[in-house]
């Protein structure tokens, strides 16, 4: 079925549990490509900042986002079978939809089905919306196959985004409500697979792997459906519940506990998105500042980055629950082999950090990126409400 009625994530900040479900031993593992195509990394900076603007607005009880891409980004895409033809799709844990053709135009198979409906897509920084048709088209993930899927066809964004021809939509269904006029959602990739019996579990898990050289597009990682590859991390996967409040119970979104930079404190108790789709580490605005402070650094009036003259020597620990993240400078520092790449200046020390514009208080004050995700392995586990991390092998 095409459509199904609004998904509710479940409610619970608390740690659920340190090991990894079962899972049967079938679904798909696919292979993850990382696109860099920068010339300007304040541009990467404002689309992070822009995408967190979209998730804590609500217009009704609608989120008004279905897709984003920009023409400078550092993507992970996947390669997607639809209607015959394979697409390079950005994996973003906070979209739902599939859609495609901001590279090459989408043509519909003959045995479409088109739902004569419309859906708003986010395809700049954020300020201009596109429209795309919907339709249900046979699509094909690794070694899964759904006959009948919801996906947006555009067709005004043909050219320039340089290998990403759209969005994989990884998100909870409650994304795409009001996406049909009768305010149904529509049925994501992983609805429709547990469905019909593909997967027996609605998760996935997510391997990304840290650039620190030359900048160029390689195999970069890899996304799981309906399991987990215990083969892509090292010690203990502990769960945490997603929390119930809106508009954070909507996305892939986790209860901060703590933020620290060596031993001073930045940031208690905060919601941040954990987003694929989004290169960098957001700070809530109060805890970038302090963060600043105690590093000895200052935003790059180039890049918007967080840079330093002298190299920051503290690590940066965030708490999720009773457990505790921790970034080196190695892994949250930019490797001065790719300054050339992205047009940062050589004399000084650049983080992948910048601020969200956002305080504590909003809904959602922080985005942990792809940044973040390079080094921790994440399952994102619909069937349980929860998100889970890991070391990453």
């Amino acid at each position: 079925m095409l459509f199904t009625f609004h998904l509710t994530l479940a409610a619970a900040f608390a740690v659920v549990s340190a090991r990894p479900p079962k899972m049967a031993d079938y679904g798909s593992a696919i292979p993850l490509t990382r696109i860099m195509k920068v010339d300007s990394m304040k541009r990467i900076v404002a689309k992070g900042k822009a995408r967190l603007d979209t998730f804590n607005t609500i217009s009704g009880m609608r989120m008004f986002l279905s897709g984003q891409i920009t023409n400078d980004h550092i993507s992970y895409v996947a390669p997607v079978l639809i209607a015959g033809h394979v697409r390079q799709l950005l994996v973003d844990t906070e979209s739902s939809l599939i859609w495609c053709g901001a590279e090459v135009e989408f043509r519909p198979s003959s045995n479409a089905m088109n739902t004569r409906r419309r859906v708003p897509i986010t395809a700049t920084t954020g300020s201009e919306i596109f429209s795309g048709r919907l339709l249900g088209e046979k699509v094909n993930l690794g070694n899964l196959t759904v006959p009948l899927q919801s996906v947006c066809q555009i067709r005004n964004l043909v050219g320039g985004y340089s290998g990403v021809d759209g969005t994989l939509g990884l998100g909870p269904a409650a994304l795409t409500e009001k996406t049909n006029e009768m305010m149904e959602t529509v049925s994501t990739l992983t609805m429709n697979l547990i469905s019909d019996g593909s997967i027996s579990a609605e998760v996935y898990g997510v391997y990304l792997k840290p650039d620190l050289g030359n900048g160029a597009s390689e195999a970069a990682g890899e996304l799981t459906v309906g399991h987990i590859n215990t083969n892509r991390y090292t010690g203990e996967l502990t769960y945490f519940n997603t929390p119930d409040f809106n508009p954070a119970s909507r996305y892939w979104s986790l209860e901060i506990a703590e933020m620290t930079f060596g031993t001073t404190s930045l940031a208690s108790s905060f919601t941040a998105n954990i987003d694929t789709g989004t290169t960098l580490i957001h700070f809530p605005a109060t805890a970038y500042s302090i963060f600043l402070t105690s590093a000895g650094g200052e935003t790059d009036t180039d890049s918007g980055l967080a840079a330093f003259k002298t190299k920051p020597t503290a690590n940066i620990d965030i708490k999720i629950g009773s457990t505790t993240y921790t970034l080196t400078p190695q892994q949250y520092l930019v490797p001065e082999a790719l300054y050339e790449k992205l047009h940062l200046a050589t004399g000084k020390y650049y983080a992948w950090i910048a601020d969200s514009g956002k305080h504590e208080i909003n809904s959602i004050s922080a985005t942990i990126g792809q940044k973040f995700l390079e080094n921790y392995y994440s399952v994102y586990d619909t069937t349980n409400s929860r998100i889970g991390f890991a070391a990453s092998a």
